[in-house]
């Protein structure tokens, strides 16, 4: 069983990752102008790397979040897979009023004409609704919810990297900049740790009424 005092950790651990890279990003974005901030971390490809965040960006997507969810149904781990669908369905359901709200042209469409944007073989390129970005929301709200029913301290640091990796390819990969991105990691956090508290009590709430309703029968 995990102790409160580690458990505490490890959810310092995860958020002091995530202010961290959030506030670098954000200065970033304050300094340098959109296309200046989306070059500096897209200026470097190569067909390694191409494959990599190909496989990785996959990470954030609605079949892998399925495939976790059937892993840990068949393990009857079932408030933890509740926690994992609230959350998927939750921030998806947000980021795509935001997107519809906000239309944003993403880089494909922002770049058209010229050859800042470096085409990667095997992607499909969408031209609308950049901000934030879903896949990077869907990793982060998934993955602070696993960090936090983590057992240690380096998982802990394991499933930010994952989150953040994945929150990368949406830039390396042409589909996003670095706003949409830094919005989808504090989207996608926030409502994670909501779910992550909210979900128990709304068990237990239910539990007991439940528990009220067999004492009058």
């Amino acid at each position: 069983m995990i102790k409160i005092e580690s458990l505490q950790e490890l959810k310092n651990t995860y958020c002091y990752l995530l202010m961290s890279i959030a506030t670098l990003l954000l200065a970033m974005l304050c300094y340098y102008p959109k296309t200046e901030s989306f070059q500096l971390l897209n200026f470097f490809h190569c067909k390694g790397l191409d494959q990599f965040f190909i496989h990785i960006t996959w990470l954030g997507d609605g079949i892998f979040i399925l495939l976790i969810l059937i892993i840990l149904t068949s393990e009857k781990k079932y408030l933890l897979s509740l926690k994992i669908l609230s959350a998927y369905v939750i921030s998806g359901l947000f980021v795509q009023i935001i997107k519809n709200i906000i239309d944003i042209p993403r880089p494909a469409s922002y770049f058209n004409g010229t050859n800042i944007l470096k085409l990667v073989d095997g992607i499909t390129y969408h031209h609308h609704s950049s901000f934030p970005s879903g896949h990077t929301t869907t990793a982060f709200a998934v993955s602070i919810i696993f960090a936090f029913n983590a057992a240690h301290k380096l998982t802990s640091v394991l499933l930010f990297i994952l989150a953040f990796l994945v929150g990368y390819s949406r830039i390396y990969l042409g589909q996003h900049f670095p706003e949409d991105v830094l919005a989808g990691m504090i989207i996608g956090s926030f409502i994670g740790i909501q779910i992550h508290f909210t979900i128990p009590k709304m068990v237990r709430l239910n539990l007991k009424s439940k528990q009220r309703e067999l004492s009058f029968q």
